[in-house]
């Protein structure tokens, strides 16, 4: 969990601090909100937490895997944890990607979205008649 923590908290970071618009008038160290930053960083280990406890006190999340192998091997229990841990994790991944593109810039103002709909089209680009 730790790991998963600091590999978020690097990533998010570092994506954040090349994405974020910075002004060169600005006595800010960080274009980015950090406290944003820890809590999506969070997000993945205390769903990590859950999930472990969950799948640890309810037996019937490893039984599909023990019937699917029909046998009750060690390995089987580490696949059934591994399964529900990454189903776990990849909405809290989603939700910390989509949150951050939205929030995540300091200030929130400065961010810019442009409409897709009126680029031209590079594989057919438009021709001008002079």
């Amino acid at each position: 969990m730790l790991f998963m923590f600091m590999k978020s908290w690097v990533i998010y970071s570092a994506n954040l601090n090349t994405y974020c618009p910075k002004d060169a008038d600005s006595s800010i160290k960080r274009n980015y909100k950090m406290s944003l930053v820890l809590w999506n960083a969070v997000k993945p280990v205390i769903s990590i937490f859950i999930v472990y406890f969950f799948v640890n006190l309810f037996q019937f999340f490893q039984l599909p895997f023990y019937e699917l192998f029909n046998d009750s091997h060690q390995i089987i229990y580490f696949i059934a944890v591994g399964f529900w841990l990454g189903c776990a994790t990849f909405p809290t991944e989603a939700s910390s990607y989509f949150s951050l593109q939205k929030f995540g810039c300091m200030p929130v103002d400065k961010i810019t979205f442009q409409d897709i709909d009126n680029l031209p089209d590079p594989t057919n680009p438009p021709t001008t008649v002079m």
